[in-house]
């Protein structure tokens, strides 16, 4: 089925891992994205379009009066939308969404590894526990009401968001797993490594990502030849860091990233918490050997020893143990980063991307 002009994504514009997908979905179907934010920020997409919205904190409200109508024109020129937002928003959206095929994306994590983050702090533990019980339950189950699809990114986020689905059996039955992916183009034959061997960093520079603990970390390396670059924004605490061994470029553009793939060795993200870690598949294509937390859904296509090193979130002393000892063997290395060369093609946009068309020409089908 020919499904161009048949599908509005709706996306929140911010460059990060969620609307690097989301584009990547859009420009290959050659859709449209609706950009719903306070400030459109993104320059990923083909074809967007930019509504301007209320915002409170990190939740996005409501449309801006005047551009009240014009969202509502939109939602009502597609025969199939599809969000991949989850915020306040979608519960107002609904009403013209009736008679609509509909699709959502949860790319949110819902509050998975705060507890841990957080350890200690007992307002923002108070937060995050009332977050758990309350809003999870009403963003899982609204979805499961008012959707025809829910797509998961892992089978541990599947089963994860079920525990909140009051009929989990028809939460199976109407949700599919379809994981993130990397373009074909990006991914090498062969990586060819650096005699000092260098270790980067992809993403937010914050707390939750872990790199508090990798700054610290990188302190107690300044005796070993092992070098530091952190890719990304912001951090307040950046500017008074003089570090020798670190490097921090600030955000680059997407279009750039893989000069920084290519040359560096090692891809560390020590998060607390993730979905399905964007930086992680765009290392792998790059043939970079991966470190990273041991986070149920990175376990599916991270395997310690096979494809890269796993460790505990926050486990710092672990971290530099693994760091220490990674230059020691450099045929595993090597076989490492052949095996994320070959493992990396479960994760191809020509793979995922057939889910994806299968999905959207039933919708349709069944409708008419």
């Amino acid at each position: 089925m020919n499904l161009e002009n048949k599908i509005l994504h709706i996306s929140k514009g911010e460059n990060g891992g969620l609307d690097v997908m989301v584009s990547r979905i859009s420009n290959n179907l050659k859709s449209e994205t609706l950009i719903l934010h306070s400030q459109d920020k993104t320059n990923l997409y083909n074809k967007k379009e930019f509504i301007p919205c209320y915002k409170i904190g990190f939740e996005i409200i409501f449309p801006k009066i005047d551009k009240f109508f014009k969202f509502i024109k939109k939602l009502r020129g597609y025969p199939l939308i599809h969000v991949h937002l989850s915020n306040i928003i979608i519960f107002f959206m609904i009403p013209f969404l009736l008679g609509k095929k509909k699709v959502i994306t949860f790319h949110k994590n819902f509050g998975m590894g705060y507890k841990e983050l957080y350890s200690g702090e007992i307002m923002k533990l108070v937060a995050y526990g009332l977050y758990r019980s309350l809003a999870v339950p009403l963003y899982v189950n609204f979805s499961l009401l008012f959707f025809d699809k829910i797509i998961v990114l892992s089978k541990f986020q599947r089963d994860h968001l079920r525990r909140y689905a009051l009929n989990k059996h028809f939460f199976m039955k109407k949700s599919k797993i379809i994981p993130n992916f990397i373009q074909d183009k990006n991914i090498v034959k062969r990586k060819a490594f650096s005699k000092d061997l260098s270790i980067l960093y992809v993403g937010f520079l914050s707390k939750y990502k872990g790199v508090d603990d990798l700054i610290e970390i990188s302190k107690d390396l300044e005796d070993t030849k092992l070098k530091f670059k952190f890719v990304g924004g912001p951090n307040s605490k950046i500017p008074s860091i003089k570090n020798r061994n670190i490097l921090f470029t600030g955000e680059v553009p997407n279009r750039k990233i893989n000069r920084y793939y290519d040359s560096s060795d090692f891809f560390i993200l020590p998060s607390y918490s993730e979905t399905f870690g964007v930086t992680i598949l765009e290392a792998m294509s790059r043939g970079l050997v991966i470190l990273a937390s041991n986070l149920g859904p990175i376990k599916e296509y991270v395997k310690d020893g096979v494809n890269g090193y796993l460790f505990t979130p926050g486990d710092k002393k672990k971290i530099e143990s693994i760091l220490r000892g990674i230059s020691s063997d450099k045929k595993l290395i090597e076989k490492m980063s052949r095996n994320n060369i070959s493992l990396i093609k479960n994760y191809s946009e020509s793979k995922i991307m057939v889910d994806y068309n299968n999905l959207y020409s039933e919708l349709l089908c069944n409708e008419e």
